[in-house]
């Protein structure tokens, strides 16, 4: 890791405080004395995570371009988009609610990938961009609002419930919001912070 040499650590299982050698690789850092992990260095990190950040920002954006459900009741069908259900809410006094899912289901996760690509961008190409430290903050912050399992789950229960009165169908939205799902734990499993950060400083500390 760039500039962790003088950067020091405590094992949360013996409470010895642990120098962090430099980056020299994927691996993990282990206590000197107990051998517990502290931390992991994940391969190629920065090329993995913005891939799959630039795939999720796609899928992102075309989440509510095409209908998630259709459901057939009598001769008659209703095509329901990623904003259908949250915008009938707004009409009553369910607005708060609806705010919540249109940010946990659609604003979080799509804020989660522009920031990691603002971020990763620079890292890779050794470039400066203004208050890439803080919007890598607020990104790690929206990545816990990203609920979009919660969605897709309620869609699978959904066509369970509701084919007991009609057919349902799963529409082309369906499979973009499941593809915006995996690219956003994919991107969060192979995101380095402790990398991520020091490059950063070090583009900080860089003369321009």
């Amino acid at each position: 890791m760039d500039g962790a040499e003088n950067k020091t650590i405590i094992c949360h299982g013996c409470d010895i405080l642990n120098h962090i050698p430099p980056w020299n690789g994927p691996g993990r850092v282990s206590c000197a004395r107990c051998g517990e992990t502290l931390l992991m260095w994940k391969p190629e990190t920065v090329n993995r995570t913005l891939s799959f950040a630039v795939a999720g920002l796609c899928l992102a954006l075309l989440s509510n371009a095409y209908p998630v459900l259709t459901f057939n009741f009598k001769g008659n069908s209703a095509s329901n988009f990623l904003t259908t259900g949250p915008l009938q809410l707004m009409n009553g006094i369910y607005w708060p609610l609806a705010l919540i899912i249109l940010w946990t289901s659609l604003f979080a996760p799509a804020f989660k990938m522009i920031g990691l690509t603002y971020v990763l961008i620079p890292v890779k190409f050794g470039w400066r961009f203004p208050g890439v430290t803080r919007v890598f903050k607020y990104t790690l912050t929206s990545g816990k609002w990203c609920l979009i399992e919660v969605y897709a789950a309620g869609i699978l229960v959904a066509i369970t419930k509701l084919d007991e009165m009609g057919s349902t169908e799963m529409d082309m939205g369906a499979y973009i919001l499941f593809g915006l799902f995996l690219c956003s734990i994919l991107a969060t499993k192979c995101l380095d912070r402790e990398f991520i950060w020091e490059k950063l400083v070090k583009l900080q500390k860089a003369k321009p």
